[in-house]
């Protein structure tokens, strides 16, 4: 896993690409490298992982293209030995080298081969040109920057930052600030300011040196899985169909030239993972776990029992509350507004995996892919129940049990989720969908920002980006239409991104078999029978585990991995010329637990933007 950044520009000095590499230091704190040709320049930080004594880069190849890659290619081996036969010849065993040569046999198409995670850049030397590309779901980043005469690139928003052009040019966002009240997190491929995007996932890009011109491309397209025909239920094969895909996504990515270990909470994803991890490997598996006092957050008391079952070492640290110097620290890791209060334990869990390895396997990806949230039941009974209701009778029923109900900010607690479901009275089942998501209302918005920011984005809804999504699947089921939509949002936009952020800072590698493409695709194909059963969600994966894991692995309700942060949040915002000071919490009167932490993240990101304005460094603050 690394960092990687370029630029193409005729103003910039190579002490500029060092800026750009250093400041991702945490990413590759085993090697680093440049390269500058021309008005062409590359930079890479190395976290070791793969043929660590020849893979540094940037890379060239023998006909003179470079590359710079974060990431893994899982098949690589495969691939080297295709490529073998075609007649190229390798001097490392690294999966760099690979994409190189992919690239040179097969051109843009080389995307349609890799099984992997990755955001690479590759300069052609005889086309002139900059070819940039994501993974298929997004698990590495990409940053890049178009403006006035520069094309820059960077896997983390704080090293595009560091070039003088664009600390000049840059402003916030008020769409992003709107998806940031609303979710939580900014919809891709919008960033917190005006002029730096995201490269979507399964896009790549290609940017002409000649001409200036940059030209996005989407190579893989999901919808195509989800609409394409269902296959007629048939538990035996589609259970050996699953199971082939979902041990070879373990297998290879085992593949790594240091000692690899995994998460384990004790739920049915994780002990799947560290299952196969353990039939599998070679050597002890080691598991790792962060435990809560608070009993309602605590999940350690299962996954001892898991560890216990799989013949796993477990390795476990208590949470600890992080004040506020820690959560600017952790904003600072992110570049943007973050609100999901699991930010916190994963990166309390990575640095604990980091005292003893870089590599770990985790099981993300699992409840988008196979129907495992609680908010797809909320879903089916919304639709089947809720809305058939009287709209007056729904809305009696949503002000009532909220005036009688008191917070127990307990995990996720019962009180929060009955209003929050309540609270959806008369709206469209896609709405009702993206409400289970929301943290602040439109007229809650609305409070907070100050009038010249609402001016600005009130014609903008962050529901219009998942209804584009909805609309691309029109055909498809509602469950599957749900399992797109958060597919390209909440794990694009908030999973992916807090799991990258965390391990990163940490200097831990990710890997994530949930999210091999083939199991992808092979599950958005199964009919719905085969991932929701009213309460019986992620069907398929349970009944492919019987014998593996115990009943009570098997039976576990999802818990989910937040942390008690109400004693961190804050019931309003200083006021600055974004927004008012006039709007408050009563935590008293409702459930404040992701609103408080939403504008306590809001405030601590607003003090570091004012002080790099002011001084063109985006540098971690100190409060006390």
């Amino acid at each position: 896993m690394c960092g990687i950044c370029g630029w193409v520009s005729k103003s910039l000095k190579p002490n500029n690409l060092s800026d750009m590499m250093d400041i991702m230091n945490h990413r590759g704190p085993d090697d680093f490298g440049s390269f500058i040709d021309g008005v062409t320049a590359f930079g890479h930080r190395r976290l070791s992982i793969i043929d660590i004594n020849k893979g540094s880069q940037p890379m060239e190849s023998i006909r003179g293209n470079v590359i710079v890659f974060n990431g893994e290619i899982y098949n690589y081996i495969e691939l080297r030995v295709e490529l073998i036969n075609k007649g190229h010849r390798f001097k490392t065993d690294s999966d760099t080298e690979v994409i190189l040569a992919a690239y040179e046999e097969w051109g843009y198409r080389c995307l349609d081969r890799f099984n992997g995670m990755f955001g690479f850049a590759i300069y052609d030397r005889i086309k002139r040109q900059i070819f940039l590309a994501r993974d298929r779901l997004g698990k590495k980043p990409l940053y890049y920057y178009h403006e006035k005469g520069l094309f820059a690139f960077a896997s983390e928003l704080k090293s595009l930052l560091t070039l003088p052009q664009i600390h000049q040019a840059i402003s916030i966002n008020p769409y992003a600030i709107s998806d940031y009240l609303s979710l939580g997190y900014i919809l891709t491929p919008k960033t917190i300011f005006k002029d730096v995007k995201r490269l979507e996932a399964s896009n790549y890009g290609v940017y002409d040196i000649s001409t200036g011109a940059f030209k996005i491309n989407q190579y893989w397209n999901l919808r195509d899985f989800f609409l394409a025909e269902k296959q007629n239920f048939n538990l035996d094969r589609q259970i050996k169909g699953f199971m082939e895909i979902f041990e070879d996504a373990v297998k290879i990515r085992l593949r790594s030239d240091v000692p690899l270990g995994g998460f384990l909470s004790g739920g049915l994803d994780s002990s799947s993972i560290i299952t196969l991890m353990e039939k599998f490997s070679t050597t002890n598996v080691q598991a790792f776990n962060i435990g809560f006092t608070d009993k309602s957050f605590d999940e350690s008391v299962y996954a001892r029992a898991a560890a216990l079952n799989i013949k796993v070492d477990l390795n476990i640290e208590n949470y600890e509350s992080p004040d506020v110097n820690m959560l600017s620290k952790l904003i600072w890791h992110f570049d943007e507004p973050f609100a999901d209060t699991s930010l916190i334990p994963v990166f309390q869990l990575n640095r604990l995996t980091a005292k003893i390895l870089k590599v770990a396997l985790s099981g993300d990806g699992a409840d988008e892919i196979l129907a495992g949230y609680p908010t797809y039941l909320a879903d089916y009974y919304y639709n089947n129940v809720y809305s058939k209701i009287p709209l007056i009778i729904q809305k009696l029923l949503s002000k009532t049990v909220k005036t009688i109900t008191s917070p127990s900010y307990k995990k996720v607690s019962i009180d929060y989720k009955i209003n929050q479901f309540l609270g959806s009275a008369g709206l469209s089942p896609q709405r009702a969908h993206y409400w289970w998501r929301v943290i602040f209302s439109d007229n809650e918005k609305m409070a907070i920002m100050s009038q010249e920011l609402y001016n600005e984005c009130k014609d903008y809804d962050p529901f219009d980006q998942f209804n584009r999504y909805f609309d691309e699947v029109r055909g498809a089921g509602f469950l599957d239409s749900c399992l797109y939509v958060d597919i390209k949002t909440w794990l694009q936009d908030d999973i992916l991104v807090k799991v990258d952020r965390m391990s990163m800072a940490n200097s831990v590698e990710i890997r994530c078999p949930f999210l091999d493409y083939r199991l992808v695709e092979y599950a958005a194909m199964l009919p719905t029978e085969a991932k929701f059963r009213l309460n019986n969600q992620k069907y398929i994966l349970k009944e492919a585990m019987k014998g593996h894991l115990t009943k009570t692995t098997l039976k576990r309700k999802k818990a989910g991995f937040n942390s008690p942060t109400k004693d961190i949040g804050m019931n309003r915002l200083r006021k600055n010329p974004l927004f008012s000071s006039d709007f408050s919490l009563n935590r008293k009167k409702e459930d404040i637990t992701f609103k408080s932490f939403n504008l306590a993240v809001l405030d601590k990101w607003m003090d570091l933007f004012d002080n790099y304005k002011a001084s063109g460094k985006w540098e971690r603050l100190k409060y006390y």
